[in-house]
This record gives structure tokens, C-alpha cells and sequence, in this order.
């Protein structure tokens, strides 16, 4: 039984990604079929990969903003704290 709202456990708990909410939305059969082993037709294996080599492309630049900010944001820190150390 699960403890949290006692009902039995049919099996090991799997974390549902966002992406895998928002494919049952989109077309729950779909999301059923590919969860059951049913080949994809060859289109939307490709569709499938491009869109998957776009979110990694996207996710770096994403990544590189982020270092690029924090490291502008180092710098002014320290800039503040020069001129902080100059004027007293």
C-alpha cells in the first residue's frame, strides 16, 4: 500500500516528464502507442529527432547565457568592490 493516500502499488513509480504530459495532450493515442511498443512511422522518427537535436541546440545556448550573465554579474560585483576599496 502507498503510504501518502493508501492505495496499493501495482509497480515501480516512474517520473513523467513534461514533454511526455504534453505529447498525452496533444494525441493520447499516440502517447499509448509509443508507451506499448508500437513503431513510429520513418516521417515522425525524423520529426521526432529533429525536434529532440533543437531542444539540445537551444538548452546549450540557454547553458551559455547563463554563465555569460553570472560572470557579468561577478564582474560588476567586483568592479563596485574596487571602487569601493579606492574611495575609502
Amino acid at each position: 500500500m502507498d503510504s501518502e493516500n493508501s492505495r496499493p502499488v501495482t509497480g515501480a513509480r516512474k517520473n513523467i516528464s513534461a514533454s511526455e504530459i504534453a505529447e498525452y495532450y496533444f494525441c493520447s493515442v499516440a502517447w499509448y502507442m509509443d508507451k506499448n511498443g508500437y513503431q513510429r512511422e520513418t516521417s515522425s522518427n525524423k520529426r521526432l529527432m529533429t525536434g529532440q537535436v533543437s531542444h539540445q541546440k537551444l538548452g546549450k545556448s540557454i547553458e551559455s547565457s547563463d554563465r555569460l550573465i553570472k560572470g557579468l554579474v561577478v564582474g560588476v560585483l567586483l568592479l563596485i568592490a574596487f571602487l569601493v576599496a579606492v574611495l575609502i
